[in-house]
């Protein structure tokens, strides 16, 4: 016969705080886990975040201390390039700048944002028409 398994118990108590039943509550290893109003959840205590000082698994690279984060939300590709976030929108738009969606967040790589500079770049060397000329 295996062992019963263990009953996880939440408690709701709305109204007034009361002492004697706070004290029960905590007397039973319930500690209180939200407050809304009037309105106390009562659970077990919440288990003991991971230290700080354990390392990663192996398997995973730790990033290095200062580094540039390697993908980039739009407000902060907007402020590295100094436009604003609807000109950001619009590359993204004409497909000058390449996203990456994770769940419902769109992020840019930092080596996009590189490659996308470098074009530019090399298009003002002169590889294509002057303003100017565009113009006309």
């Amino acid at each position: 016969m295996s062992a019963p398994a263990a009953v996880e118990r939440i408690v709701v108590v709305h109204g007034p705080s009361h002492p004697d039943l706070d004290d029960t509550l905590r007397a039973v290893g319930l500690t209180p886990l939200r407050h809304v109003g009037q309105t106390v959840v009562w659970g077990p205590p919440p288990a003991d975040p991971p230290s700080r000082t354990e390392s990663p698994p192996p398997d995973v690279p730790s990033p290095a201390v200062g580094a540039p984060p390697i993908l980039l939300t739009l407000n902060e590709v907007a402020a590295a390039l100094r436009i604003g976030r609807s000109s950001v929108y619009d590359l993204i738009g004409q497909g000058r700048l390449d996203t990456v969606h994770i769940g419902r967040s769109v992020r840019v790589p930092r080596a996009e944002i590189e490659r996308m500079v470098a074009g530019l770049a090399v298009s003002a060397c002169g590889a294509g028409p002057s303003r100017a000329e565009r113009r006309r």
